[in-house]
């Protein structure tokens, strides 16, 4: 995969994570000079479009009375949002799993918006633990004639919504739309929204136009941050500082400060085993991502004090790897990979789950780094952690693994093909982990209380 990442800092709304269409269930060899600038990289966009000059029209029958219309981005591809608190969506309603997952304490989010329908919500959304242990979710409630993408309290009010009403062609599956929005993500109060095509009835997968929506929770309306026309799909991230991008076709990662003057973090000729970026990840103003091709893979981090180098990674050597970098900026957890990979396979002859202290210096990490356990997943590199309040959870090869920081003990969600399948780790609090995946059928996420996962398992 390409990569190309502009960063941003905070005023500039920064937002989050918005890969995929809406239905989608010490040296500076790592980032080369890190004092080059250059002059800005927007002269690929174009203007917001859209906005006073459209024509006003009927809201559709789909919309709620009293939202307004937002088409900032476009005339024939628009976008509806509650100007008003009162007027947002029922917050989330929570019911028990269904019994085939044993005697976990489990809850799942009611879906009482559509008939049965396998994709009702996005259920891989971005999660945020604030200070005082409330967990703030950004996701997706889904029908087969619109889709609204909202942040909300995991058990208080809505925060943000935005909603798109399908197109006359457009299938319940996402085929057909002219404009999509990109998956969601956020990091409190800031969220992003990635949006593919320009017009209502057009394929957005065939459109050039690419770029994001941009808001706070406590503003209504979002904003366009970029709006491209090169047909470069572009995903984007983001911490409370910055926001970042990355698409399909440049291997590029570029920060802009405030003066717009961009300056290259990273590329293939600057890296030193000419490898491009992937697994993007933000702490405040720390950016660390992977970099790998076949079986060399290692973990790299930038900051604007100190540039772009590697950090859990051995240049030249195929025979380790790291990857799945989490951290919640106390710990840092990753799966560590050993022994070169098997032959016709990815996979490491021997892997284990690591953490250390959360720190921006590799030398460090390593020095004070622990192995927790062996790393069930064949795939390094495959899934991030999530990591809070002493646990890291991530695809455990079946479903989520829970590993406890302290001592390397662990649990497994439960799981019951094919009707139940939570395989995605969405985020950890001191009481629950949130995962998502098909439950009773249907995707959705679901909370799991972590002292009802049972006796656990010893290390290994």
């Amino acid at each position: 995969m390409r990569l190309a990442v502009l960063l941003v800092p905070a005023g500039w709304l920064a937002a989050a994570s918005c890969t995929g269409g809406e239905d989608a269930s010490g040296t500076a060899g790592a980032g080369g000079a890190s004092t080059t600038t250059s002059t800005s990289s927007t002269s690929s966009t174009t203007s917001a479009g859209g906005g006073s000059g459209c024509p006003a029209l009927a809201l559709p029958p789909e919309v709620p009375a009293g939202w307004s219309e937002l088409t900032d981005w476009s005339c024939d591809c628009r976008f509806y949002y509650p100007p008003t608190p009162e007027l947002m969506p029922a917050p989330i309603a929570w019911e028990p799993c269904p019994a085939a997952l044993g005697s976990v304490d489990c809850r799942k989010m009611v879906v009482d918006w559509t008939p049965a329908y396998a994709f009702a919500i996005y259920s891989q959304a971005p999660l945020y633990v604030h200070d005082d242990g409330t967990p703030t979710l950004m996701f997706r409630r889904i029908s087969e004639r619109w889709i609204t993408d909202m942040i909300a309290d995991a058990d208080g009010p809505v925060r943000m919504a935005l909603m798109r009403v399908r197109g006359s062609q457009e299938t319940a599956g996402g085929s057909g739309a002219g404009c999509s929005l990109g998956s969601p993500g956020y990091r409190w109060p800031r969220f992003a929204l990635g949006v593919q095509g320009h017009d209502s009835e057009g394929d957005w997968l065939a459109s050039p136009h690419q770029g994001a929506l941009v808001g706070t929770v406590d503003t209504p309306k979002p904003e366009v941050f970029r709006h491209y026309t090169d047909g470069r799909v572009r995903s984007w991230f983001m911490s409370e500082d910055y926001l970042a991008w990355e698409n399909s076709t440049d291997f590029k990662v570029v920060a802009s400060p405030w003066d717009q003057t961009d300056i290259d973090v990273t590329s293939p000729p600057d890296d030193p085993d000419n490898l491009h970026a992937n697994q993007v990840r933000w702490w405040k103003n720390a950016l660390f991502w992977k970099t790998n091709a076949g079986s060399t893979s290692g973990i790299n981090v930038w900051t604007a004090q100190a540039g772009a180098r590697p950090f859990i990674r051995w240049v030249g050597d195929d025979t380790r790897g790291a990857a799945d970098l989490g951290t919640d900026g106390t710990d840092l957890v990753w799966a560590y990979g050993e022994g070169g990979v098997l032959p016709d396979t990815i996979t490491y002859v021997t892997r284990s789950i690591m953490t250390a202290p959360f720190t921006t210096d590799g030398a460090t990490a390593l020095a004070s780094a622990r192995r927790l356990r062996s790393e069930p997943d064949k795939c390094v590199g495959c899934d991030h952690f999530e990591v809070g309040c002493g646990y890291a959870a991530h695809r455990g090869a079946p479903s989520v693994l829970v590993v406890r920081l302290s001592d390397g003990w662990s649990w497994r969600v439960p799981e019951v093909w094919p009707d139940n399948s939570p395989e995605k780790a969405l985020g950890i609090t001191c009481d629950e982990v949130f995962v998502g995946g098909k439950i009773d059928g249907i995707y959705n996420i679901a909370r799991i209380r972590l002292d009802s996962l049972g006796p656990g398992m010893a290390p290994d």
